[in-house]
């Protein structure tokens, strides 16, 4: 289990350098904007994923809704994090 979990942290962190470049290119956000802009960048994401397993592979409803939960959640605790940190770079 630990290479998948290793991998897995990798993988989040490539993403949110992404969405942090992403964040950085959009100036005169205010500390919420940035937040929230963060949001809206991970529930794309998680709808860009989750809506296709739903469409081709079948899964539940259910396990749709709460997938995109995780990643607004993921993602607005996150944008807390980036927010404070890009306020000191721009």
């Amino acid at each position: 289990m630990w290479p998948n979990l290793i991998s897995s942290l990798i993988i989040d962190l490539i993403v949110a350098f992404l969405v942090t470049a992403l964040l950085l290119a959009v100036p005169g956000l205010s500390f919420f904007g940035k937040v929230w802009f963060v949001v809206i960048a991970g529930i794309a994401g998680g709808l860009g994923v989750m809506l296709q397993h739903w469409n081709w592979w079948g899964f539940t409803t259910g396990y749709t809704v709460v997938g995109i939960l995780d990643a607004a959640i993921g993602w607005f605790l996150a944008g807390l994090a980036m927010a404070k940190w890009v306020v000191a770079k721009g």
